[in-house]
C-alpha cells in the first residue's frame, strides 16, 4: 500500500514550477476574505502592479494588472506621461521578460490546468505560429488605439482590450464576484457587453483544453509587451552551446510556437530543460542557475550545487515567510483596523457632538442683542437645522440616516456632512477611468448652478486612483467640491460605495436617505429626485414669508430702546410668524381636501408613462400564486405598493414580510402585490406560503420588472399614489414604519 502510494506521489506530485506557479496566485491574491465578503480590496497596495495577469477586480487581489494600469495611463496621456506603469514594464521586462508568464502568471496556471483535461490535443503547426502574431495586433488595437484615441479625442478612460476581451476580468473579476451572494444585486446590472465577454471567456476556455495555453500564445498582448524583452532579460533559459549538438529536440517537443530556444514567444518554462538529452540547457539569473539540468551545468563542482541547494531553501523560507506575513496582514490586521477606525467615532459619539452644537448655538444671551431674530435663524429663533432632526437609524439604505462625515475637498474646504442639515443633499461617487461618471458630472454641476441656495454637492472619487484627478479637472470649470476617499473608508465606506460606479446619494434635509443607486443619471433625473428630497415646502415657505413681513414692519420703527419693549417685540412678530403658520397650514388643508375630492370625482392621471417619480406607471395584470388575478388600474384610488424580491435576497424576504404586516394592518387603504423575477423563483411559493399579500412571479420576458424599471439589484419598492403616480422608486429594504410615512403623505 505504501509503494502504491509512494508511486502515485511520485507520478503526480507539482513541480517546483507549479508551486511557484500556485504561490504567485496565492500572493496576488492574498486578500481571502474578498472571496467571503464580496468587495474588492482598495488599500495602497492596489496602487502597485503584480508582475503577471492578474484583474484588478478580483476579490482577493491586492494589487493592480499592469495591463490595465498602462491602459488607463494611455487614456491620460493628454494629461500626463505615466512614467510610473513605462518603468514597471521596463523594470519587469529587463529582469524577466516572458518567464513571468511561464512562472508566476496566474492565467498561465488556469490555463495548463484547463489542458489537463484529457481530451484530444491540437499540435502546433505553421497555422498557430501565424496566429501567434495575433497579440500584437490586439496588443496595438486594443491597448494602444483605444485608449489614446478616447483620452485624446474624447478626456474618456476606454480600457479597450479589459472591456472588450480580458477573459480574466470575467473569470477572476465578474464571475468572482457574481458568485458571492451578497452581489446578487450586480445581475440587474449585467448587459450585452457583459454577455459578449463571458462568450469569449467560455471560448478561450474552451480552446484552451485542446490547445496548449491558448490565450497566453494568440492573444494575450502582456505576453506580446513581455516577449519584446526576451533577448535582453536577465533571467531566462540559456544554451551551452559546447553541449548542445543542433538536434532541435527542444523546439519540436516546445508547447509554444518557439523557433529557438528564448525567442519572443518562449516563456522560459524549462520543459525544454529536462528534454534535452546533452544537457545544453539551463534556466539561468546572470550567472547564477536557478534551475539546472539533470546531468548539471558544465563546471559544476559539489560545493556549487550544495551552494545552490542552500540558496533554494533560503529563498522558499523567505518566500514562504512573506506570504504568511501577506496573508496576516490583508485578511486580519487590517480587518481589525478597519473595525477600530470604524468603531472610533460611533454614530452615538457624533449625534451627542451634534447635539451639543446645537444646544450651545441655539442658545441666545438675554444680554446679547436681545432678539436673535437674525437673517438664516429659523421661526424659533434657534439653528436652521435644528427642524430637521431625524431619529431614524444610521445607514445608508433608503429610509436610513446618512452617517455623518468629514473630507478634505481637493480646493482646500472641508465638506462635513452634518453641516448641510436643512438642505437637499447629493453625493456622487465618481472615477475618472469610469466614462459614464465623466459623462453625468456637468449635469451635476449645472444642477448645483440652479439650486446653488438650497443643494450641498459632493463628488467623491473612487480610493482606485489611476492618475492625478485635480490635474483631469483642471480645465473642466467645473465647481462641484470634489474630493477623493483616500482608502475607502471614509465616503464610500458610509454610503455603502464601491468600484461599481457611477452611484448617487440622495438626502432629505434631516440627512436622509431617500436614493442611492448604482446607475447614471440625466438632469430629468437629478430635478424628480430633488423635488422628492425637498418634500412640501408650502407652509414653511408661507411663514417664512410672513416672518419676514412682520419683522419689516416692526423693524421699521427703531426708536424703542427699553430691553422690555425690545422682548415685547419680539413676542408680537413670534405671535405673528405663529398666526401665519397656522394660517397657512389651514389653507394647505383646505386644498389637500379640494384634491382629495377632486381624486375622488377622477381616477385620470395626464402624467407621460413611466417608472421615474411623478412618471404613471404602465398597466399590467399578474396572475398570482394563489390563483388570482392583479391589474394595477383595478386599485386605482388608493394607494399601491409593488414589492420586487426573491429568494436568493435576504432583504427581499424580509421586506416581503414588513409589507405583509403593513397591510394587515391597513386594509383596503392599500393595495400591494410582491413580483418575484423570473431568475431563481423555484422557491417562491415555498417563502410566501404564510403571506396574504399576493404573490406572483413574473414572466421570461420580465415585463413586471422591466415596467418598475427593477433589476436583480433587490429588493425594490414602488409606491403608487390614487392616480397611478410613482411617488417612490427605489431599491433597499423598507420596513412598516416607513411605508406608513408615505400613506400618510398621500
Amino acid at each position: 500500500m505504501e509503494n502504491k502510494i509512494s508511486l502515485w506521489w511520485k507520478g503526480h506530485r507539482p513541480s517546483k514550477r507549479r508551486l511557484i506557479q500556485l504561490y504567485s496566485a496565492l500572493l496576488y491574491n492574498a486578500n481571502l476574505k474578498g472571496f467571503v465578503s464580496g468587495r474588492i480590496y482598495t488599500g495602497n497596495t492596489k496602487a502597485l502592479c503584480v508582475p503577471g495577469f492578474n484583474c484588478y477586480s478580483c476579490p482577493g487581489a491586492v494589487g493592480a494588472c499592469p495591463l490595465g494600469s498602462l491602459q488607463a495611463s494611455l487614456a491620460a496621456s493628454g494629461k500626463h506621461i505615466g512614467f510610473y506603469i513605462v518603468g514597471i514594464f521596463l523594470l519587469y521586462g529587463l529582469i524577466a521578460g516572458r518567464t513571468i508568464c511561464g512562472w508566476v502568471c496566474p492565467m498561465g496556471l488556469i490555463q495548463e490546468i484547463l489542458h489537463k483535461i484529457p481530451t484530444y490535443k491540437l499540435r502546433k503547426s505553421r497555422v498557430t505560429r501565424v496566429l501567434s502574431y495575433l497579440k500584437y495586433l490586439i496588443l496595438a488595437v486594443f491597448v494602444f488605439a483605444i485608449p489614446l484615441w478616447y483620452g485624446l479625442k474624447h478626456d474618456m478612460a476606454v480600457p479597450g482590450f479589459c472591456k472588450y476581451i480580458c477573459p480574466a476580468g470575467t473569470f477572476e473579476g465578474a464571475m468572482a464576484l457574481l458568485a458571492n451572494k451578497n452581489n446578487s444585486g450586480f445581475f440587474g446590472m449585467l448587459g450585452i457587453l457583459f454577455t459578449r465577454k463571458f462568450v469569449i471567456m467560455l471560448i478561450i476556455g474552451l480552446a484552451c483544453v485542446f490547445c496548449y495555453r491558448s490565450f497566453c500564445r494568440f492573444l494575450c498582448p502582456l505576453g506580446a509587451l513581455y516577449g519584446m524583452f526576451n533577448k535582453l532579460a536577465v533571467i531566462g533559459v540559456k544554451v551551452d552551446m559546447d553541449r548542445c549538438n543542433g538536434c532541435g529536440l527542444c523546439v519540436r517537443k516546445c508547447k509554444m510556437d518557439v523557433k529557438r530556444v528564448g525567442d519572443h514567444e518562449c516563456i522560459h518554462c524549462g520543459h525544454c530543460i529536462d528534454t534535452c538529452a546533452q544537457g545544453a540547457l539551463s534556466l539561468k539569473a546572470g550567472e547564477f542557475t536557478l534551475k539546472a539540468p539533470a546531468k548539471g551545468c558544465a563546471g559544476d563542482t559539489e560545493q556549487t550545487v550544495e551552494k545552490r541547494k542552500k540558496i533554494e531553501r533560503t529563498a522558499w523560507t523567505v518566500a514562504i515567510a512573506v506570504l504568511v506575513l501577506a496573508l496576516l496582514f490583508y485578511n486580519v490586521l487590517s480587518d481589525s483596523k478597519d473595525k477600530k477606525d470604524a468603531g472610533s467615532d460611533t454614530a452615538a459619539v457624533q449625534t451627542a457632538k451634534r447635539d451639543e452644537v446645537k444646544e450651545q448655538s441655539s442658545d441666545i444671551s438675554p444680554e446679547g442683542n436681545g432678539s436673535g431674530t437674525e437673517a438664516g435663524d429659523d421661526i424659533t429663533g434657534g439653528d436652521p437645522a435644528s427642524g430637521y432632526e431625524s431619529s431614524a437609524d444610521i445607514g445608508y439604505n433608503v429610509g436610513e440616516r446618512l452617517e455623518d462625515f468629514s473630507v478634505k475637498c481637493l480646493n482646500g474646504s472641508t465638506f462635513t456632512l452634518s453641516e448641510y442639515k436643512g438642505k437637499v443633499v447629493f453625493i456622487n461617487l465618481w472615477a475618472t477611468w469610469c466614462g459614464p461618471c465623466v459623462a453625468e458630472l456637468p449635469y451635476f454641476n449645472d444642477f448645483l448652478h440652479e439650486h446653488a441656495d438650497d443643494v450641498a454637492m459632493l463628488a467623491c472619487h473612487s480610493p482606485s486612483v489611476s492618475e492625478d484627478v485635480e490635474e483631469f479637472l483642471e480645465d473642466k470649470g467645473w465647481d462641484i467640491p470634489f474630493a477623493i476617499d483616500e482608502d475607502g473608508e471614509g465616503v464610500f465606506r458610509v454610503t455603502g460605495g464601491s468600484n461599481t460606479l457611477p452611484q448617487t446619494i440622495v438626502l432629505n434635509r434631516k440627512g436622509e436617505v431617500i436614493y442611492n443607486e448604482i446607475r447614471s443619471v440625466t438632469p430629468e433625473m437629478l430635478e424628480k429626485l430633488y423635488v422628492q428630497a425637498a418634500g412640501d415646502k408650502t407652509v414653511n415657505d408661507r411663514a417664512d414669508e410672513a416672518l419676514n413681513e412682520a419683522v419689516d414692519v416692526d423693524t421699521e420703527d427703531e426708536t424703542v430702546s427699553d430691553a422690555a419693549d425690545l422682548n415685547a417685540k419680539d413676542e408680537a412678530v413670534n405671535d405673528k410668524a405663529d398666526e401665519a403658520i397656522e394660517e397657512a397650514a389651514d389653507v394647505d388643508t383646505e386644498d389637500e381636501s379640494v384634491n382629495e375630492a377632486a381624486d375622488a370625482e377622477t381616477e385620470d392621471s395626464f402624467a407621460p408613462y413611466g417608472h421615474d417619480i411623478g412618471d404613471r406607471l404602465p398597466d399590467f395584470t399578474a396572475k398570482c400564486l394563489d390563483g388570482s388575478i392583479f391589474t394595477l388600474s383595478d386599485n386605482t384610488g388608493k394607494i399601491t405598493v409593488i414589492h420586487l424580491w426573491a429568494t436568493y435576497s435576504k432583504d427581499s424576504i424580509e421586506g416581503l414580510r414588513e409589507l405583509d404586516a403593513f397591510c394587515r394592518e391597513q386594509g383596503d387603504k392599500v393595495a400591494a402585490i410582491a413580483v418575484h423575477n423570473h431568475y431563481g423563483s423555484g422557491k417562491a411559493a415555498e417563502y410566501a406560503k404564510d403571506i396574504d399579500v399576493p404573490v406572483a412571479i413574473d414572466n421570461g420576458d420580465e415585463e413586471i420588472f422591466r415596467l418598475t424599471g427593477g433589476s436583480m439589484m433587490l429588493p425594490r419598492t414602488v409606491i403608487l399614489n390614487e392616480r397611478g403616480e410613482v411617488i417612490y422608486n427605489s431599491r433597499g429594504l423598507l420596513t412598516g414604519e416607513q411605508l406608513e410615512t408615505f400613506l400618510m403623505k398621500k
